[in-house]
């Protein structure tokens, strides 16, 4: 807020009578004023510790089966795409994610690009993505279903070339179905099988299948 101070031939000395009370009023501002910002402090430290109870209480909650097998899916999409850039049928979180058909399956793939001296690379601001629906978890046993966005494309592993002729804003969308199974208590990815593919995001990926 502006003071608006009067010019100094008209302003003159304040009168002698005011000069306590001003005083006693600018006192009791500053008091006032003081004890808001304590207040404000307060307030905004007890939100800080409700926040911080609030996200650690989040961190302890255990995860459901639902959270784990989606993490657990899209984790196995993400092992295969760093496989097959290298192209590495050796990587390490292959069996952390993946057991059974689908451990071998995707080893297989992996070793078959490197044979053919191929390999992925993703474009950068890659609008890469996986959307996980989980079906009937019985027992050990889980069912999904996961559509998928990818604009890798494929390269000569030796060069770096694109191996074929990508059109601009090149994507595919699939959609899989697959199995889980919990192996050690954990849940890994146990068979999986393309349903469908579209040309660009299409298909279930715009709510069409």
């Amino acid at each position: 807020m502006s003071t608006v101070v009067r010019p100094p031939d008209v302003q003159g000395p304040p009168p002698p009578r005011r000069r306590g009370r001003s005083l006693v009023v600018a006192l009791i501002a500053a008091v006032l004023i003081a004890g808001a910002g304590a207040a404000v402090l307060v307030t905004r430290d007890s939100s800080s510790t409700s926040s911080s109870e609030d996200l650690t209480t989040e961190a302890r909650r255990p995860k459901t089966d639902e959270e784990k097998i989606v993490e657990t899916v899209k984790n196995y999409f993400r092992v295969e795409d760093e496989a097959l850039q290298g192209p590495d049928p050796n990587h390490p979180l292959y069996p952390v994610y993946a057991t059974g058909p689908a451990l071998q399956q995707s080893v297989d793939a992996v070793k078959k690009a490197q044979q053919q001296n191929l390999a992925t690379r993703i474009p950068t601001n890659s609008i890469s993505d996986r959307r996980v629906t989980v079906g009937a978890i019985n027992g050990d046993r889980a069912q999904f279903k996961v559509c998928t966005i990818s604009d890798g494309y494929v390269v000569h592993a030796d060069t770096g070339k694109p191996a074929y002729e990508y059109p601009p804003g090149f994507a595919v969308t699939g959609l899989w179905t697959g199995e889980l199974a919990r192996d050690g208590g954990t849940w890994k990815v146990w068979s999986i099988k393309r349903e469908q593919r579209w040309e660009g995001v299409a298909g279930c990926a715009v709510g069409q299948a």
